[in-house]
Order: structure tokens, then sequence, then C-alpha cells
């Protein structure tokens, strides 16, 4: 990704650190789970011997996990590209957290000095995912641990379906199939890698619902629409939701799935 198109992805989330927490459901439901799988390295402990654990979570946005990975006894630092996150994060979360602006590309982080990263729905806006595995690579320390969740391909796919209706524009963002992120974890040398891909599956009223929650987290950022002058009229958004018509549910709800991929490493 251009750094111009970096910079206009850091916009998208920025401008929505306000909103995000109030529609970030999937992002919950999956962090929990992982910090679930966790468990065992992240469970708080009352006492510790020697120096406090160093954690990551990277693409910390509002800092809601860093706040939970903050209960422990480890140092915890939230890293996110964009600055309107880590503002909103310093400002409602724990102070003895430490925040820093970066890319999970190029991580402003020195080499072997982390004991855990955790990351959650954030490794899927990397330009070069085998790049930012090599970054959290570099900077764990031998026998840290990497545990992330990333969308797979064929989330949204009701939404990419029910857009076809309108035209052959891209308005959903793809995803890396699952062979594909289990080479890029390959470019580094981890000792163990252990992949499990989930659906998950979200109900809306409507699909303009969809689109709202996707905007309240930032995430109607589509790299191939930023020429265009956006998604459109009424018209467009009434025929997409048409579009979405064979998809609704017996009880009336507009399903949008998911797949999730759940990821432990180990340097």
């Amino acid at each position: 990704m251009a750094k111009h198109h970096k910079q206009l992805l850091a916009n998208a989330f920025s401008k929505a650190a306000h909103s995000y927490d109030d529609v970030a459901e999937l992002q919950r439901n999956t962090g929990h789970q992982l910090l679930a799988q966790l468990a065992p390295v992240v469970t708080p402990k009352s006492s510790q011997c020697g120096a406090a654990p160093i954690w990551l979570d990277l693409g910390s946005g509002t800092g809601y996990f860093t706040q939970l990975l903050s209960e422990s006894s480890a140092q915890v630092y939230g890293v996110d590209i964009a600055f309107g996150m880590l503002k909103h994060a310093k400002a409602h979360r724990n102070p003895n957290i430490h925040w820093l602006n970066g890319d999970a590309e190029a991580l402003p982080i020195a080499s072997n000095s982390v004991d855990l990263v955790f990351s959650t729905l954030a490794l899927q806006w990397c330009d070069d995912l085998s790049r930012a595995m090599k970054e959290i690579h570099r900077v764990l320390k031998p026998g840290g641990r990497l545990g992330f969740t990333t969308l797979v391909s064929g989330s949204l796919n009701e939404l990419k379906q029910a857009w076809r209706a309108v035209d052959e524009q891209q308005h959903v963002n793809g995803f890396l199939p699952l062979n594909a992120i289990e080479a890029s974890t390959q470019a580094a040398p981890f000792s163990q890698v252990d992949l499990q891909v989930r659906p998950e599956v979200l109900l809306y009223d409507t699909p303009l619902r969809l689109l709202k929650d996707l905007k309240g987290i930032g995430a109607n950022y589509v790299q191939a629409q930023r020429a265009s002058s956006g998604l459109g009229g009424k018209q467009k958004l009434l025929k997409m939701s048409q579009g979405y018509e064979v998809f609704r549910t017996q009880d009336g709800l507009y399903p949008a799935t998911y797949y999730v991929c759940y990821a432990e490493l180990i340097k």
C-alpha cells in the first residue's frame, strides 16, 4: 500500500475513534475469544518475580483490549497507525499504558524486546502481511508469543453480492485466503504456528445499518474506491438493499458473515 493510501486508512480510523466502541461487536467478540485462547499467558498475576513482561497490543484502536491487558503485571504498549485512535485511547484508558504511533510493517520497537504481541482484526489492513510477520518476529524475544485474528476471504460475501446488483466496482475490501495467510506466517522463522478459521455472523435490521456500522469502525475505507467520488446516491443504496434481500432470514434480518482466522505463533 502506498504511503498516501496508508494515510487515508489512518484518517478513516481516526475519524471513527469516537463511534468505534459503540459498533465494534465483531472486534469485541473475536478479541475476547483470542484472549481466552491466550489465557495461560495473559491471566493477571498477583505478583511478578523479576522484570515485568512487555506486551504489545498491535492495532490497539480505542484501547479496549489494551486496557484489559494492562490489568496484569505486564508493561503494556498500544500501537496504532491512526493518531485519532491513540488520542482517544490515551484520554480514556489506564494512564500506565504506553501509546505509540506505528505501522505493523515498520514497528518503532527494539528487536528482541517484547514477550507477547496481541492483535485483533488489524493485520488485514497490512499491504504486506509477510513484512508484518517479519517485523513482529523481530521485536519478539526468543520464546515470545504472537496471538492475532484477521479476516479471511469470503468475509462480507453477502454485501459483495448485493453490490453486484448495482455495478462491478469494488465496494467491499478483499481479504487474503487462508493459504496466503499461512504463507505469510512462514516468511519469518516462528517455531510454532497454529491457525484456525471460525465463522462469525452478525445480524442487522437493514443492509444500511451494516454500512453504518462499517463506517462507525472506520472499515468503510476501500482502497480501490479512493479515486471515485464514493459509493453513489440513494438510488444505488436502494438497489444494493434490494440485492441483499436474497439473504434475509426468516426473522427478517440481514446476515453479515465473517471468516476469522485465529492464530498463535511462538518465536
